[in-house]
């Protein structure tokens, strides 16, 4: 399947504000799932057009989480995924007794994806005592204890935090192409002072700045994807990451105070986009974690080799 006709399938379907049985029903979970294995066989390209669709419809499912745990798993999973921000506990064998915190959608998933002490694993919700029932900026979420419950082990001996925050980035990218979109509208549409706010050539400036941003957030996204295809991301990542989070601060200022009140209130489709951009912005990584992450690998590399570093990133 093409990355057009996937992308226009999704489009379609995340438009219409669908439930999780029209979702799985298209198979968009098992996108990355092996075609042996009863998936789609996509790549981490088509993923991204399906992300980044994601943000943009601003779909209230965790499909990107449940594509990714599918793919770890490599097999269709059933039900929802989530994908825990923090783990704290011990694995013995193949049983978990701890605690998953700040889980989006922890509340109503089948199955969370974690990782603790570098092992990699998918904990039934059923098994679980919600601890604290929450919101995630208007998200639903838990944090969930285990107690020596039985959990399945995946051999992938990767960092989740590293993907999880590079898949992240598409959605994202997305749902400040939507934020843009509202914004400009909203600015060709309200007059102040008799005529349009549009035409204000400071609030023209502001929307420039916000193009912009979303721009390179996209850029970020799609570049971190290429490099997962390569399947050396660490680099990328923590550059895709970094960015998108420093565009989403600029983002959701210039589009809330293009539309002054109005952009908070409950009933206006701004803030529901907002809300999930800066839910995003702190999940799996904040601005000061991937700048770290990102000085420690430009510092490990050799003084010499630095460039030959860089400009063979996308090559392979």
């Amino acid at each position: 399947m093409s990355v057009q006709i996937l992308t226009d399938m999704a489009s379609k379907l995340f438009a219409t504000a669908p439930d999780w049985t029209e979702v799985s029903e298209l198979g968009l979970p098992e996108l990355l799932v092996p075609e042996d294995a009863g998936g789609f066989g996509g790549s981490w390209r088509d993923a991204q057009a399906v992300f980044r669709l994601a943000g943009y419809f601003g779909l209230d499912l965790p499909i990107v989480e449940t594509i990714l745990a599918s793919a770890l798993a490599k097999r269709p999973l059933l039900g929802e995924v989530a994908i825990a921000d923090a783990c704290e506990g011990t694995i013995s064998h193949n049983h978990f007794s701890g605690k998953l915190s700040n889980v989006a959608w922890g509340d109503r998933v089948e199955l969370v994806l974690a990782q603790c002490s570098g092992q990699l694993f998918l904990a039934p919700t059923s098994k679980a005592k919600v601890l604290k029932d929450q919101v995630l900026l208007g998200r639903s979420a838990a944090s969930l204890s285990f107690d020596n419950a039985e959990v399945e082990l995946l051999p992938w001996t990767g960092n989740l935090m590293t993907l999880a925050g590079a898949v992240i980035t598409a959605p994202m990218a997305g749902a400040m192409d939507a934020a843009l979109e509202i914004s400009v509208g909203y600015a060709n549409d309200r007059e102040q002072f008799g005529k349009k706010i549009g035409k204000f050539q400071a609030v023209q400036q502001e929307l420039a700045v916000f193009a912009l941003e979303a721009a390179a957030a996209n850029s970020a996204s799609i570049a971190v994807f290429a490099a997962l295809e390569r399947g050396e991301y660490d680099f990328e990542a923590a550059a895709s990451k970094l960015r998108c989070n420093m565009a989403a601060s600029e983002a959701t200022r210039i589009s809330h105070q293009v539309h002054g009140a109005i952009g908070f209130t409950q009933d206006y489709i701004l803030q529901s986009f907002t809300r999930q951009i800066w839910g995003w912005r702190s999940r799996f990584g904040s601005e000061a974690f991937w700048a770290d992450q990102l000085g420690d690998i430009t510092t490990s590399q050799n003084g010499n080799d630095f460039w030959s570093f860089m400009v063979g990133r996308d090559q392979g």
